[in-house]
């Protein structure tokens, strides 16, 4: 039972570096493991990749020209061998328990198993994760409802059985929000049964003072707009499935537009304002649903930082 994981880079060697690392360290038999390194016509990373292949089997695939992490997934997914597939973004960590604690739901039926997500504000390894400053974490039950929504777990947290087969692959015309149209496609789509891995956690990296992709949308209209955009895009090819999903769907404009007002008075976003949002939309999912204004009132306290 071989296990692909698929790593896109660009830029960022040390940061991979430390990625390939936490694979290393998996509690998983490394010979039922390969590993995938797309540069995205990155700075060159082959010196990096050769030290990793010391310890385990790690492909490396060079793009010609950059064409973004969808076209990079995309490239691992088209030579992976794997019957099951691992994402790692490389600024992000596995722990050493992601595929031990994933594949046994898997072997038992899941067809995807996303793990907990901890963003971390410190620097971390895969065997330091433990001790990770984590600011946020997103532990969200599966619900399909809230997928439906929005997105609630990034690709580094999703073990999935290989969607090549599917004929599943990213949309490379979005360039945000990739993954959640990817997991709706596999879910809606493919019939993908879902399923979380509540004892597992992988670290994403929002590092005070250092960019990452969200970091433009805590203070840019034109950013956060382009996500709107393909958020609605989105919600038109992938239709709600149930009628509260359908009626909680409508506060996210009214979160963007909250959001616009805020940044037209040159008040920036808080920081983690996406995942606050995605607190609040879970519990307007629950029972007993909140009121309309009960829900606004928490988006723009999410927004605030509260």
């Amino acid at each position: 039972m071989l296990v692909s994981v698929i790593i896109p880079t660009h830029n960022r060697p040390e940061r991979l570096a430390v990625a390939l690392q936490s694979v290393r360290t998996l509690d998983f038999d490394s010979r039922q493991l390969e590993v995938i390194v797309v540069n995205d016509h990155g700075s060159p990373v082959d010196d990096v990749v050769e030290e990793a292949g010391r310890y385990m089997n790690v492909q490396l695939i060079d793009q010609p020209s950059q064409s973004g992490p969808s076209a990079a997934r995309n490239r691992g997914l088209e030579v992976a061998r794997g019957e099951f597939v691992a994402f790692l973004d490389d600024d992000d960590v596995f722990s050493p328990q992601h595929l031990a604690g994933t594949l046994p739901l898997l072997r038992d039926g899941a067809d995807l198993v996303y793990v907990n997500i901890n963003i971390a504000r410190t620097r971390v390894t895969g065997t330091t994760i433990d001790d990770a400053e984590v600011f946020v974490r997103l532990d969200f039950p599966f619900d399909r409802g809230l997928l439906d929504v929005t997105n609630h777990f990034a690709p580094s947290a999703v073990v999935c059985r290989s969607p090549r087969s599917a004929g599943a692959f990213f949309d490379t015309a979005l360039s945000v929000e990739e993954d959640w149209d990817f997991f709706l496609k596999l879910a809606h789509g493919h019939g993908y049964r879902v399923v979380h891995q509540p004892q597992v956690a992988i670290a994403l990296h929002r590092i005070p003072g250092v960019d990452s992709l969200t970091t433009p949308t805590s203070d840019d209209i034109a950013a956060l707009k382009t996500y709107e955009d393909n958020w609605h895009l989105i919600c038109e090819r992938w239709p709600a499935t149930t009628e509260r999903a359908q009626q909680v769907r409508r506060f996210m404009p009214v979160m963007y537009q909250m959001a616009y007002a805020r940044l037209e008075a040159g008040v920036p976003l808080d920081h983690h304002y996406y995942e606050r949002t995605l607190q609040v939309l879970y519990r307007a999912l629950g029972d007993p649903q909140p009121s309309p204004e009960q829900v606004e009132d928490e988006l723009r306290a999410a927004l605030d930082g509260r």
